[in-house]
């Protein structure tokens, strides 16, 4: 469907099913979007400027270049969007979900993003992941100026497919990116503060362990050695095809949670264990 150059001004859209449209150039301004499902869409320069759009679903949309100053997203799914060069200043992201998308020149400095959930971010020029940002994010919504696409350089291990790891202990430092699709059997791994480790949906870690205040992304399979599987983690997503068995160990600062319809889940969360000394 094409509806480029149109005026949709005002209109309310609410829950409006608007998959692939083609809103090239159309203004939007003031629109009623809460809710309303715009999965890859073009919206290329377009305008959108003071809408409400809570709960709107941006999934793969092409937002380059658009204009959403001012607009309320909070809630708002614009997970592997593109926002290249998109201008977000004044916006609410508040409970968002960013993960993939890119951002190379978005002009953020947004009003609001508690709970936004982005376990990392595409900040290549060229949108093609090759630079990923995942620690700060919150932050970097909040900056004035354009992202700079020179954000996101880090250390990067992959473990690839029909690799099998037994009995070994891992360690990631601070801000590293780390993508398994192997076999790990009775594995403890320690990530850094900021480490994105991704599952991928190839990947199996049978029996082991993860600690340390790192991001997980799980697309493949999980499953505990002992409890708790997980100590510390920051924000822990199971996407779709994700499957998860473990107990869940929190830090001080609680874990963020993400859970995509249709994973697998058997998962029990803990509090942090304090020591106590008795007389």
């Amino acid at each position: 469907m094409t509806a480029s150059h149109a005026d949709f001004d005002g209109c309310d859209l609410n829950g409006a099913r608007l998959i692939k449209i083609d809103l090239s150039n159309a203004t939007l301004v003031g629109a009623n979007l809460e809710g309303a499902d715009l999965t890859e869409a073009k919206l290329l320069n377009a305008q959108l400027s003071g809408v409400r759009g809570k709960a709107a679903k941006f999934v793969k949309a092409y937002l380059f270049k658009v204009n959403l100053n001012g607009a309320d997203l909070s809630g708002a799914d614009l997970l592997d969007s593109d926002l290249r060069d998109a201008n977000m200043s004044g916006v609410r992201l508040d409970g968002s979900t960013l993960t993939g998308a890119k951002v190379a020149g978005l002009l953020a400095e947004v009003l609001s993003a508690d709970r936004l959930v982005a376990g990392w971010l595409d900040t290549s020029a060229e949108g093609n992941g090759s630079r990923r940002l995942s620690t700060n994010i919150g932050s970097v919504f909040m900056r004035k100026g354009p992202i700079d696409p020179s954000l996101g350089a880090a250390s990067r291990r992959y473990f690839g497919r029909g690799d099998v790891l037994r009995n070994a202990t891992l360690e990631f430092g601070e801000g590293a990116e780390v993508q398994i699709d192997s076999v790990f059997e009775q594995c403890s791994i320690v990530l850094g503060r900021g480490t994105q480790l991704t599952i991928g949906k190839e990947g199996v870690l049978s029996d082991c362990q993860i600690m340390g205040e790192g991001d997980i992304t799980v697309d493949g399979h999980f499953f505990e050695r002992k409890s708790p599987g997980i100590v510390g983690a920051k924000q822990l997503i199971v996407t779709s095809a994700g499957t998860l068995v473990s107990t869940i160990q929190q830090a001080s600062e609680p874990t963020r949670f993400a859970f995509e319809r249709g994973c697998r889940l058997r998962m029990k969360v803990i509090r942090e264990i304090t020591s106590t000394s008795g007389a």
